[in-house]
Formats: structure tokens, sequence, C-alpha cells
């Protein structure tokens, strides 16, 4: 079974320009880049983005390290 981290993300969204602010544990970390549809595209720091892909659902899939690491954010309801 795959880990599970227990994190929180706050997005904030002006036009097609998104911000975001991890904390994962004790650690955080911040990001920011654009919205294309339901494709995010997230510099943060790193040499390849975190690519996102909101779920209708309302989840966001993502891709971390050109692939090689992945991630699943559910939203609090």
């Amino acid at each position: 079974m795959d880990p599970v981290t227990p994190a929180r993300l706050f997005v904030a969204q002006n036009g097609t320009q998104v911000r975001f602010n991890w904390t994962v544990g004790s650690s955080q970390y911040m990001g920011s880049g654009t919205r294309n549809g339901d494709i995010l595209w997230i510099d943060w720091g790193s040499a390849h983005p975190v690519v996102y892909v909101k779920m209708p659902n309302g989840e966001l899939h993502g891709t971390w390290d050109n692939g090689r690491a992945l991630e699943r954010l559910i939203p609090l309801r």
C-alpha cells in the first residue's frame, strides 16, 4: 500500500495564475504557476514543476520530480 501523509494545501487563484502553500507535517512549501483548464503547472523551486490534473470530484492528481512521484490531494468536505 502507498504511504499516506496528512497534509494541508491552500490554493489562491487570480485568473490563470495560481499560488500554492503546502504544509506537510512540520515542513512548509510554496509554489506558483498557471492553470489551463483542469491542468495546473506549479513551480516550487525544483528542476521540474509539479503538474496537477483537477478531477471532476475536486481532487488534484499530481506528478512530482518529472513523474518520479505521484500525489493525490483530496478536498475537505
